[in-house]
């Protein structure tokens, strides 16, 4: 039985529930957890690729299922480290060898904190270089 160890992970995981104020049919104001949805996008060595939504209990093992499932990766011991930052809203997933379908696309780079990144990026710059690269 062969055994893999995983990447590198950070462990950020969120409070999987947020408090809000309601006021019920009696016009009482209380306070409830609701679930706290979070979007994370994540960056393949510093390349978007895709958005996912989560409760944030285990977000590094969320990426590695997807990009298993996507079969974007064979095994997880292609990726190197998965680093997860609740401030910006992203995950980087760090590969050990980047794969061509990481080098080909044509996406935003990492961001460094809230704002827009910087990178010159829009949709027809990424199908330009998407006809570009067939």
């Amino acid at each position: 039985m062969r055994t893999h160890s995983l990447p590198r992970l950070t462990q950020a995981a969120a409070p999987l529930t947020r408090e809000v104020s309601v006021v019920n049919e009696f016009g009482e104001t209380e306070t409830l957890s609701i679930p706290g949805e979070r979007a994370l996008t994540v960056y393949v060595d510093k390349r978007e690729l895709v958005t996912l939504m989560t409760l944030g209990a285990r977000p590094e093992l969320l990426v590695l299922g997807y990009l298993l499932n996507q079969r974007l990766i064979d095994q997880v011991s292609a990726v190197e480290s998965v680093t997860v930052d609740w401030e910006v809203g992203a995950v980087r997933a760090s590969m050990s060898a980047t794969p061509s379908w990481v080098r080909t696309a044509a996406t935003r780079e990492w961001p460094t904190s809230r704002r827009a990144p910087r990178a010159a990026w829009s949709p027809r710059v990424a199908a330009r270089a998407a006809c570009s690269a067939t």
